[in-house]
């Protein structure tokens, strides 16, 4: 086979190399002025640092990137405060690449201490003013711990400083007494029932806790009441439709011809038996289970042996 000539044509050159020597020769004739590759393009870690390059592009101490790359921003994140200092709160959306000097600025509007008498302190270790956040290790939703005292570079406080803060808490402690006496005065005697909690004219001297259990009680006696009320109503119209009945019965006895029997209605005479149930019956049909007997035979001698027991326990 025979070889492949020399003289084939070359593919046209990449217009990336051909800009970069363009800017590439441009640096060099301005002695070291930066160009626009030195702005956006990275140095490869295969170059020398910048301080053995004397003439030519400026690369930073970075890895390298393509041109037109922008470098991420830094993460936003919210946190956490708590502590002795102030009240709990939040900040939202704080960048992380601010220091911890700038985010005691940050607040300082909320809980009134300046930034040199602020001490923050996160997982038992207490952030310095120049660290930026992220330095710290601080993840978004963290919690930070704010107290009262020197700033977090550890800078002792003055006497006088100090004799001014114990001067202010005891002032604010002063302050808080005079609020709960005001809200003890404006509250009124205290609970007729427990006498712990502070009693209400609306709810007859009683607090809250206990005009709800008082309220409570009645409702579940109003409820027995009219539950008793209803049970005594269906015993008086159980008793009624039981009197109408006997009533009908008795009228229907009376009706009955007492010379036959009730049954057959077979002439009987003057020797009939008269059932518990009030007819009359001929001596076929004399006993109960003959005439299908109406009257209650095992209820009456239950009363009956009822009536004995109590009397023989009586004796």
């Amino acid at each position: 086979m025979g070889e492949a000539p020399d003289d084939l044509p070359r593919p046209p050159p990449s217009p990336f190399v051909a800009r970069l020597r363009t800017e590439v020769e441009s640096a060099r004739e301005w002695e070291q002025k930066p160009s626009v590759a030195s702005w956006l393009a990275t140095p490869s870690p295969r170059r020398p640092p910048a301080e053995s390059v004397t003439r030519g592009v400026r690369f930073a101490s970075e890895p390298e990137v393509c041109l037109g790359q922008v470098r991420p921003p830094a993460p936003v994140i919210s946190l956490r405060f708590k502590g002795s200092a102030a009240k709990p709160f939040k900040i939202d959306e704080v960048s992380a690449d601010i220091t911890v000097r700038d985010l005691k600025m940050l607040c300082e509007s909320t809980c009134g201490l300046e930034p040199d008498m602020q001490r923050m302190l996160f997982k038992g270790r207490i952030l310095q003013d120049q660290q930026t956040l992220q330095e710290a290790s601080l993840p978004s939703g963290a919690a930070i711990f704010l107290v009262r005292g020197s700033s977090g570079s550890g800078a002792p406080v003055s006497p006088s400083v100090r004799e001014e803060r114990e001067r202010e808490i005891e002032q604010e402690r002063a302050l808080h007494r005079r609020e709960m006496e005001a809200a003890a005065l404006l509250a009124g005697p205290p609970c007729l029932d427990c006498g712990v909690n502070p009693g209400r004219l609306q709810t007859d001297g009683l607090c809250s806790i206990c005009f709800r259990e008082q309220v409570v009680k009645e409702n579940r006696l109003l409820k027995k009441r009219r539950e008793e009320a209803r049970k005594r109503e269906r015993e008086a119209a159980e008793r009624e439709v039981q009197r109408q009945r006997e009533e009908e019965e008795r009228e229907r006895i009376s009706r009955q011809d007492a010379s036959r029997c009730y049954f057959c209605n077979k002439k009987i005479g003057l020797t009939g038996f008269q059932c518990q149930c009030g007819y009359f019956f001929c001596a076929a049909h004399r006993y109960a289970e003959d005439h299908d007997c109406s009257f209650d035979h095992k209820a009456h001698g239950r009363e009956i042996l009822a009536k004995q027991s109590a009397q023989g326990l009586k004796d």
